[in-house]
């Protein structure tokens, strides 16, 4: 983004982001991982998000492709899931100029393990999120897990 100066990540409204979206996010990706859709939706609905309706069907909907490629990896590779372990991590934010709305740059990290293998298999969700930088309300969120994804990724653009 030109015309955008960097923030610190213990900016008010980036932890207002980190404390409700990351767990919220881990909770939710948890659930899908282990195919329960009802579970990872009931959690960023009651989750007290401080996000637009879009941003909300937007998380839901990268929630629902989750459990779906889950369930045709599995059901291909036939291991039932052992643990799941996601961690949330805010890595930057900026800040645009022209209308102080922030860019956080944020990964969820989810560790899977199955039974009968020792191996962890880690899969890394990019997720970037515009704030509104008066209120911190999630303006725009992505949650990107390919390469592809995050090279298209337009968000905070103006």
């Amino acid at each position: 983004m030109s015309g955008t100066q960097g923030i610190e990540t213990s900016d008010a409204s980036v932890q207002q982001f980190a404390s409700t979206v990351g767990p919220a996010l881990e909770n939710a990706y948890r659930s899908a991982v282990l195919g329960d859709i009802d579970v990872a939706q009931e959690v960023i609905a009651t989750a007290g998000l401080q996000a637009t309706p879009e941003v909300t069907t937007s998380i839901l909907t990268a929630l629902a492709d989750e459990v779906v490629s889950r369930g045709r990896s599995d059901a291909q590779e036939g291991p039932i899931v052992e643990t799941v372990t996601p961690r949330f991590t805010v890595n930057s934010a900026t800040r645009r100029n022209s209308d102080q709305a922030i860019l956080v740059d944020a990964t969820v990290t989810v560790a899977t393990t199955y039974q009968g293998e020792s191996t962890v298999r880690e899969e890394v969700i990019t997720v970037r999120a515009l704030l509104n930088g008066t209120n911190g309300e999630v303006i725009d969120i992505e949650l990107l897990d390919s390469p592809e994804d995050i090279e298209k990724s337009t968000i905070g653009q103006e």
